[in-house]
């Protein structure tokens, strides 16, 4: 099951930010006082507006100040299977557990100002077992495993692989078809990064990689300026 929340780095309450930092990072509590104490100033035209939640955007700490305060959850949590990465939590086990999870997340997260986004959230399961959803479940997307992503990777070489592929690809045309805008030192930059292909090589076996690399080279001599 994979957890969204709504707007998550600029909806949490920094007074619970600042009491994660006191408990489990003292050392560094009056520099994140300093800086989250007080209401920031946005300029938009001739207006202010006063920004009193959520971590400051830009800021090097921010990841780390809201994992802070997420950290508890997923310690308090009895699920075999749970991790996160930044905003993105994901939990595993039976349905009638994660369910409960759930139920404890809603009234946890609220403190913090956190809100579940339903329609957002996945729960990863056979067509069998998506007949009957608990409650807290029922507004979830369900996603076959054949279907499956986490953090932007397939987690089978089924559909999910097919589709990212697919996605990739056409991310490259776009950019190859572009090229002429772009000064010739850029263009290995963009190639290197965009789209990174490269958390789709770990997983793929021999023929699949030759598929994926095949098709890159043939739309990058398709495309690219002679």
């Amino acid at each position: 099951m994979k957890i969204d929340f709504t707007n998550a780095f600029n909806a949490i309450r920094r007074d619970s930010l600042l009491e994660c930092v006191l408990l489990t990072a003292p050392g560094i509590y009056p520099f994140v006082h300093a800086a989250y104490t007080c209401e920031f100033s946005l300029f938009y035209g001739d207006e202010i507006l006063l920004s009193a939640e959520g971590v400051q955007q830009g800021d090097p700490l921010g990841p780390l100040l809201f994992c802070m305060v997420t950290l508890p959850l997923l310690s308090q949590c009895q699920l075999p299977l749970k991790f996160g990465y930044l905003d993105d939590i994901t939990l595993g086990g039976d349905l009638l557990s994660l369910d409960l999870a759930v139920y404890h997340l809603r009234n946890d997260t609220t403190d913090m100002g956190l809100t579940l986004n339903d329609t957002k959230c996945e729960i990863i399961c056979s067509s069998t077992d998506c007949i009957c959803l608990p409650q807290q479940l029922r507004k979830f997307t369900v996603v076959p495993p054949q279907q499956a992503t986490l953090l932007g990777v397939p987690l089978s070489t089924a559909d999910a692989l097919t589709s990212a592929l697919e996605k990739k690809i056409s991310s490259l045309e776009v950019i190859a078809m572009r090229l002429h805008l772009f000064y010739a030192r850029k263009m290995l930059f963009l190639y290197y990064d965009i789209p990174s292909l490269h958390h789709l090589y770990s997983i793929c076996y021999a023929e699949f990689f030759v598929v994926i690399m095949t098709s890159c080279v043939t739309t990058i001599l398709r495309c690219a300026p002679h």
